[in-house]
């Protein structure tokens, strides 16, 4: 009876293990395809959160992007900085150092991915804005992570 609840810990620890490290990281990559800001559309969940500019939005916006004065290469460098100081969080997709980014950032313990789009745009001189499109990729409702962490990336932005 022991060797039996002993192998079945094992075999537990070995799915969580190959779960956590290598189908969350699969499931992460495989779904990290750029979507345009204003095709986005609902997937009847609660558990993604937009931020886009008035003029080239989805309907589905839950805010505004906010308009920074400084030049568009100052907010990739504060963005850069700030992300660098993120835990659990990878860069995906960078084509040539684009304005285009999409990022994963992993929750702390059960590793479940949220995907990251970032677009930044040069406004006129002086001045730029960032748009940010969070979303879970498992589960229905994500008790406002979305939301939270692209109002707390914004904030460091801004600082």
């Amino acid at each position: 009876m022991l060797k039996f609840l002993i192998c079945c810990f094992v075999i537990i620890v070995l799915a969580f293990i190959g779960i956590k490290f290598f189908y969350m990281s699969y499931l992460a990559r495989s779904n990290a395809e750029w979507v345009s800001f204003d095709q986005i559309r609902s997937n009847h969940k609660s558990n993604t959160y937009l931020i886009c500019k008035a003029d080239n939005c989805s309907k589905l916006a839950n805010e505004y992007s906010p308009i920074f004065n400084f030049s568009i290469d100052e907010l990739k460098k504060r963005w850069d900085q700030m992300i660098a100081q993120t835990s659990n969080t990878a860069l995906l997709y960078d084509e040539n150092h684009s304005n285009h980014r999409i990022y994963v950032q992993y929750s702390k313990f059960w590793s479940f991915p949220d995907l990251i789009q970032v677009s930044f745009s040069s406004i006129h001189s002086g001045q730029s804005t960032i748009q940010l499109y969070s979303r879970s990729l498992l589960g229905y409702y994500d008790f406002d992570v979305n939301k939270i962490r692209l109002q707390k990336w914004l904030s460091a932005i801004k600082e």
